[in-house]
């Protein structure tokens, strides 16, 4: 099934709620595709609300009944118009088993990884994952896909790398900002592979993604944090910025 081609979820079938996040606003969705083969996730979440909805959102379209009252809190329940309750849906398909894994809420813990523990388990998990796991990064990288996302890029096979907006950013709200940098380096897989021979790209992330995000959004360097994930969500060395 050519996911570009899909205008509704009609006679899709529901098999299991993954997880849901009430701090995000997001559920997350086992399910089949009628006619398809595989499973898929489907993520919906709730949007933010654009400042030019708002005198929409506070009329008489809004039609309220009372939830509590508390000496002057008053909390309601409301309906707003259709065309204002818009949600985002990305959906993964067909969907294998560590994807299904990574949507499925988990309770967390907190570890102290030691070089021994690194060599023995996290290392030897990351050299059995295929290649064919971080495809979707890899066209990026050659522009077979996300090309008209693009919001910078630094050919140089050293110290380069390209900026996208990452999905969980609506690219509408500027106080919620949320870029991928992926470095053009396949030889990094995460944080522990890095040393001071690759201070050079790390200072060039740094300086040229906030310039890039200076220039397109007016958002200057106080405002903003990049930053990387370990353990990150997938091993392919990238960093993360967001004010």
């Amino acid at each position: 099934m050519d996911m570009k081609t899909l205008t509704s979820f009609k006679g899709f079938q529901v098999e299991k709620v993954l997880g849901d996040d009430s701090l995000t606003k997001h559920v997350a969705v086992l399910g089949r595709f009628e006619g398809c083969e595989g499973q898929a996730i489907v993520k919906v979440s709730r949007r933010h609300f654009a400042s030019d909805s708002i005198p929409r959102l506070l009329s008489d379209e809004t039609k309220t009944v009372l939830h509590f009252e508390n000496d002057i809190y008053t909390k309601f329940d409301a309906n707003v118009p259709s065309d204002l309750a818009e949600v985002t849906v990305d959906v993964v398909y067909p969907a294998s088993a560590k994807h299904i894994a990574k949507a499925t809420d988990q309770e967390f813990v907190m570890i102290r990884e030691s070089p021994e523990l690194y060599a023995e388990v996290t290392k030897a998990y990351i050299e059995s994952l295929p290649s064919s796991s971080i495809q979707w990064v890899y066209n990026i990288l050659e522009k077979k896909a996300e090309t008209e996302r693009l919001l910078f890029e630094d050919p140089d096979p050293d110290t380069g790398f390209m900026m996208h907006p990452d999905l969980k950013w609506d690219q509408v709200q500027l106080t919620s900002l949320y870029c991928l940098v992926i470095c053009h380096r396949r030889d990094i897989k995460s944080l522990r592979d890095l040393n001071s021979e690759h201070l050079p790209l790390l200072r060039n992330i740094r300086s040229k993604a906030v310039a890039a995000i200076q220039e397109r959004y007016g958002i200057g360097e106080e405002k903003l944090r990049i930053f990387v994930h370990y353990q990150p969500t997938y091993y392919h060395f990238h960093a993360l910025s967001a004010n």
